[in-house]
């Protein structure tokens, strides 16, 4: 709950004031007036609740907080103002009282740097440090929506790749529901009359009546197992080396790692173009991806890179780096455009995650049409076979 001091005037004409707890402006706004009261000022108080204060934002919450800084930095407007103005609006009481934490510590001297390293505001520290350099060279504006860019097209790679998953499990999915329903509604009529007339059953059709009794709920049983022993498995080896693992495998753990690799080679475009330092760069970049496999990688750059190796060198001496990138790193670094380098870098890999992407959503789909046409054809067949044989002895 966000909490708002109001100047009102009551009934009688009488000033009052005091605090409120609501979850949005227009819901204490809502309040107020229910107890007769005229507003004339509604002001968010500055200091986040401590339920607020310790939970970071969420990357949309965040999101929404860096696009403000950025229009306020684009626009050469007073920040201090512009923030407790945004407060006021935003109907997000985490968000609100962020907005509104950092114009009361820029309303008492502090630096924008300094205050959004406080508690109150939460940013990832990605954010932070690009806005800490960005404040000092007087580019906030610019670097904050060059990050927002980026960030969108972080996520609208991760959508692609849903995508391109999506259609193939709905395909699966309807598949499952029709073999279900052969094989646990049709198949016990035709079951019936078979005991009826005492047929004596071919092995497709005794099969397909042993996978209803049995080995369906066999493989049920070995899938949750399965499942069991991969989230143990993962408890135990931890987010790293599990996702290490993952990308191991040929399509799902590929294109996980290519996505975390353009998402990291995006981020990093953006701050070293901002002027963040190398090592920095790479640690805040590290924390900043969602893979966390890539992230170990690139905080064994930064170590390599504090210690004085070049950032190409760096790279090219880590196995887990794919090898095509070192000439295009090395080059950036040797001409000076570093930044230029890692942008084309993140075009190159989010375009080979897109084509993947495409081909699967346009190859498995038909791939599985014939699976499952095949399989619901042998099932038909395994229940008509015996009606067959009982027809042609009948004549």
């Amino acid at each position: 709950m966000a909490r708002f001091d109001y100047h009102a005037t009551d009934p009688e004409g009488q000033p009052a004031s005091g605090r409120i707890e609501a979850a949005s402006r227009e819901s204490a706004l809502r309040q107020l007036t229910d107890l007769g009261l005229t507003v004339r000022d509604l002001t968010l108080v500055a200091e986040p609740s401590a339920s607020v204060a310790s939970q970071p934002l969420s990357a949309s919450e965040s999101d929404q907080l860096t696009s403000h800084l950025a229009q306020f930095g684009a626009t050469g407007l007073p920040v201090e103002a512009g923030l407790r103005a945004a407060a006021a609006e935003v109907d997000n009481p985490r968000i609100a009282q962020a907005l509104a934490h950092l114009a009361n510590q820029l309303g008492q001297g502090t630096s924008l740097e300094a205050a959004i390293a406080q508690p109150g505001c939460q940013l990832p520290a990605h954010v932070s440090g690009l806005v800490a350099t960005a404040a000092r060279t007087g580019r906030l504006g610019t670097a904050l929506a060059e990050l927002l860019e980026h960030q969108y097209e972080a996520r609208s790679l991760r959508r692609d790749v849903v995508r391109g998953f999506g259609y193939p499990l709905v395909v699966v999915g309807v598949a499952c529901v029709v073999i279900f329903v052969i094989m646990f509604g049709i198949s016990g009529v035709f079951q019936q009359m078979f005991d009826d007339f005492q047929l004596d059953l071919p092995v497709v059709t005794e099969l397909l009546f042993w996978w209803r009794d049995i080995g369906v709920w066999v493989l049920l049983a070995g899938a949750m197992a399965g499942l069991g022993i991969a989230l143990v498995i993962r408890q135990a080896i931890g987010p790293v080396a599990w996702l290490r693992l993952l990308s191991t495998m040929p399509i799902v753990g590929r294109l996980s790692f290519w996505t975390g690799m353009a998402e990291w080679t995006g981020l990093m475009s953006v701050l070293v173009r901002n002027d963040v330092p190398l090592p920095e760069a790479l640690r805040l970049s590290a924390g900043g991806v969602r893979n966390a496999y890539v992230g170990n990688i690139v905080d064994t750059l930064a170590t390599a890179t504090e210690r004085g190796r070049s950032f190409s060198d760096a790279v090219s001496e880590n196995s887990q780096v794919p090898a095509s990138l070192v000439p295009v790193f090395r080059w950036g670094e040797r001409t000076g455009t570093l930044p230029e380098a890692l942008s084309t870098t993140c075009e190159l890999l989010s375009r080979r995650v897109r084509v993947r992407a495409v081909l699967i959503r346009a190859v498995l789909p038909p791939v599985l049409f014939v699976m499952i046409i095949c399989q619901v054809g042998a099932m038909v067949m395994a229940l008509f076979m015996p009606l067959f044989s009982l027809i042609r002895g009948l004549s």
